[in-house]
């Protein structure tokens, strides 16, 4: 997604739980492409109408999982600047409090996932239910919704930043070494692996979509493990200014 804050994007388009909610043109074309690429899964079980549903529905629940972040973190301290949705998913921008620990690190790291993996539980069991009485394109359409929310949480998780996971690993590190730069520079080391890693898949999938989404996640998991070891190299934090909690989207 873009960089800008929700303090400086367009109009939030809704306001959910007192957290501004902004939909950049960028948050429909992923809707869009989402559509597009799952047209054919769906193509015996309600056609397009499910397919735009699938969409929309996972755009649904990578709110659900920002909000998730955006309660605990000002619950914890932070102040929440927003929740902003993208081409790739979401992110909630918050400043961190005054004086930061891992223990509210972490939790505002897992609570997105956590949500997620809950999500997809849930939406396992409804489809479960709703097959039961007969429904069958629901149910497609649920189980899904319920399967890519697991998966999501189960990503989110790998140790490295922007992945929950890295902040996850950092927060970890960081508690029980008493150093944040420990925590950095571990989830970098742990970055650059599975980075290598995506990319390699990535690479071994070209022709895929789910491929190119791998490659791309992969250069920007490596990227971001290199600006991290850099930071803790030199004892520099971004402080005060916007963090952001991100989710990876894939069809």
């Amino acid at each position: 997604m873009d960089g800008t804050s929700p303090r400086t994007s367009p109009r939030p388009l809704l306001t959910l739980l007192g957290f501004p909610v902004v939909v950049p043109w960028t948050a429909w074309v992923g809707v869009a492409l989402i559509a597009a690429v799952n047209a054919d899964s769906f193509r015996a079980h309600g056609g397009m109408v499910t397919t735009v549903a699938y969409a929309a529905g996972l755009y649904a629940t990578i709110l659900l999982h920002e909000l998730a972040h955006a309660i605990v973190a000002r619950a914890t301290g932070h102040r929440v600047l927003g929740i902003e949705l993208g081409v790739l998913g979401g992110a909630t921008a918050y400043l961190p409090e005054a004086h930061p620990n891992p223990k509210h690190e972490l939790r505002v790291a897992a609570a997105g996932p956590l949500t997620s993996l809950a999500a997809g539980l849930t939406l396992q069991l409804a489809a479960h239910g709703v097959n039961a009485v007969g429904a069958a394109s629901l149910a497609v359409l649920l189980e899904a919704l319920g399967l890519m929310n697991v998966v999501l949480a189960v990503l989110n998780l790998l140790p490295a930043s922007p992945l929950d996971g890295g902040h996850v690993s950092e927060a970890l590190v960081w508690r029980i070494t008493g150093s944040r730069n420990a925590g950095m520079r571990v989830t970098a080391v742990t970055g650059y692996g599975i980075g290598l890693a995506l990319v390699w898949v990535g690479l071994a999938m070209r022709d895929t979509v789910n491929g190119a989404l791998l490659l791309f996640l992969g250069g920007m998991i490596v990227l971001d493990a290199m600006v991290l070891w850099r930071e803790s190299r030199a004892a520099h934090r971004r402080r005060r200014r916007p963090l952001w909690r991100r989710p990876p989207l894939a069809p």
